[in-house]
């Protein structure tokens, strides 16, 4: 997906999510965690994506790495969707 098309749908969409951040403590554990695993590299942005979707109470967390997800335990796996087909 081009740059200008990934904008395009999120205007279509960005009224239905809410902004999460971590606090720096709440960024610490979730790097902890990722480092107790194991998990190195690009990897490590999965962990933090996955520690904003807990916070956030999210059913559902849509990937299409879903390999970088099931590695962050059981409490992300269940939450880990793949997108439907457009």
């Amino acid at each position: 997906m081009s740059a200008e098309a990934a904008s395009l749908g999120l205007q279509g969409i960005e009224h239905r999510f809410t902004l999460v951040w971590l606090y720096g403590d709440e960024y610490c554990a979730a790097i902890r965690r990722t480092a107790r695993l194991g998990i190195v590299g690009g990897a490590v942005y999965d962990g933090l994506v996955a520690a904003c979707a807990l916070k956030a109470g999210a059913d559902h967390l849509y990937t299409w790495n879903v390999r970088h997800f099931d590695l962050l335990g059981a409490e992300i796996k269940k939450l880990v969707m793949t997108p439907p087909a457009a």
